[in-house]
């Protein structure tokens, strides 16, 4: 028998402090919810303590897989980090990418091989 995944409203704390954390308030859990049920976004539960979304994007160039959302326990988010690395690659992404604050600098993701891009994401009001 396979186990059946947790349901994404186990994890809405979890995602709401993360999007507010985010400072740009851009989705609501709402808006999450709608997105993984429509296809268009992927939640990953890791135990009962941490959670990762992550989209496809695709450029003209190659494809994409986007980490758009990360909260809970790091050694959790880094045990699954393979696993979500490798669902990338088998829906055929040539990259990976991720969104977080500058903190994600400092953890483990440098010594794995990600990079800063030196990219500035900036925000203002209209």
């Amino acid at each position: 028998m396979i186990a059946e995944l947790p349901a994404i409203h186990e994890y809405r704390a979890l995602i709401e402090k993360a999007l507010a954390h985010g400072g740009r308030q851009t989705h609501t859990f709402e808006d999450v919810e709608q997105a993984v049920e429509d296809g268009r976004a992927v939640f990953w539960p890791i135990g009962e303590h941490s959670v990762v979304l992550t989209e496809i994007t695709e450029f003209p160039q190659f494809k994409c897989l986007h980490i758009w959302c990360a909260a809970g326990r790091m050694d959790d988010i880094e045990r699954a980090a393979p696993l979500i690395l490798n669902y990338g690659r088998y829906m055929g992404c040539a990259k990976a990418t991720l969104v977080g604050r500058k903190g994600w600098l400092r953890s483990f993701l440098t010594r794995t091989g990600w990079t800063d891009t030196e990219l500035v994401t900036m925000a203002k009001d209209l």
